[in-house]
């Protein structure tokens, strides 16, 4: 409690079902949310905020649970948040000196990786540090990921390679047109919707 500003700091667990509720929320941080048991917790805080309140959820991924679907939503514009992926190369202090780490030739995925994200040497020898040490190395892309999809691929491998869909994502236009197909009087007609499932990037050719 901070008398000066006659206001107060929580801190509470993620089990708990009824934190926050009857209070008046003025901010909130959740850590690790993708790894809570589930977001009932999160409604009643949300509940409670007054107008103009800030908030903040933390977390590394968790495979497909109820955040992939938040994050997702956040980065289609379609909740109050705002989507942000930190990578774990954005830390600089994520290196170690090459010449240690590095005896003979970078594989093909590192020769890729340090292309696409533009690493130095050294950056590349910390991954390949970090890997080696891990004692669960399936769960090194979701803890320690490149991009936001790789974050969410909790085991194994994507059958794609998504060094290469990242370097496609990165040059994909809008689509010309977004909504959905509808059935009138027999024929079907197309209706535009900014959140519909249907996106055309080209008109088909009879």
């Amino acid at each position: 409690y901070f008398p000066a500003t006659d206001s107060r700091y929580y801190i509470g667990t993620a089990g708990s079902k009824k934190f926050g509720r009857g209070d008046d929320i003025t901010g909130y941080h959740f850590l690790e949310y993708a790894h809570w048991p589930s977001p009932e917790v999160v409604g009643g805080i949300e509940q409670a905020l007054i107008d103009k309140a800030d908030g903040l959820i933390e977390t590394t991924a968790n495979g497909h649970n109820f955040f992939k679907t938040d994050w997702e939503a956040a980065k289609r514009g379609e909740n109050q948040y705002r989507a942000i992926f930190l990578p774990w190369y954005a830390e600089e202090g994520y290196t170690k000196p090459a010449k240690d780490e590095i005896t003979g030739a970078l594989t093909e995925e590192e020769q890729n990786i340090m292309s696409a994200f533009s690493l130095s040497a050294d950056q590349i020898a910390w991954r390949r540090w970090k890997k080696r040490t891990m004692r669960d190395q399936n769960i090194y892309q979701q803890e320690f990921p490149e991009t936001d999809e790789q974050a969410f691929l909790s085991s194994g491998r994507p059958v794609m390679d998504w060094i290469a869909l990242a370097r496609c994502r990165a040059s994909v236009t809008r689509a010309k047109f977004r909504g959905y197909l509808m059935k009138e009087q027999g024929a079907i007609k197309f209706v535009p919707d900014d959140k519909g499932p249907l996106h055309v990037w080209r008109i088909p050719e009879k």
